[in-house]
C-alpha cells in the first residue's frame, strides 16, 4: 500500500497493492472543488479501499465506503481518477 498526499481517518483499511493520492492529473474534485483542489486525497473513517486500487489526487473516499462502492468511480478497471468521490452505497 502506498499513500501519497493523503489524509486517512481512523479505522481505514487499505487493500493489498493499492496506491492512493497518485497520478499526474491536477483535476479538482468534481463535487467539492473548493475543498479538494490542493492534490490531497481524503479517506474517511472506517473506509475499506479495494485491493489493487489506484486512486488519483483530490479524491474523496467517504466514511464507511466499502470495496464494492468503488465500482461507480472506476474508469479503467482499478483506477479511481483524480477529482472523483467514492461514497457508501455508490456501487
Amino acid at each position: 500500500m502506498t499513500a501519497k498526499r493523503a489524509a486517512l481517518d481512523k479505522h481505514v483499511v487499505i487493500g493489498h497493492d493499492s496506491a492512493v493520492g497518485r497520478g499526474e492529473d491536477p483535476a479538482v474534485n468534481r463535487r467539492e472543488s473548493q475543498k479538494l483542489s490542493t492534490d490531497i486525497t481524503i479517506i474517511g473513517k472506517g473506509a475499506r479501499v479495494a485491493s489493487g486500487l489506484r486512486g488519483g489526487r483530490n479524491v474523496k473516499i467517504g466514511s464507511d465506503a466499502l470495496e464494492r462502492d468503488f465500482a461507480a468511480a472506476f474508469c479503467d478497471g482499478r483506477l479511481t481518477p483524480c477529482g472523483e468521490t467514492v461514497e457508501l452505497g455508490a456501487g
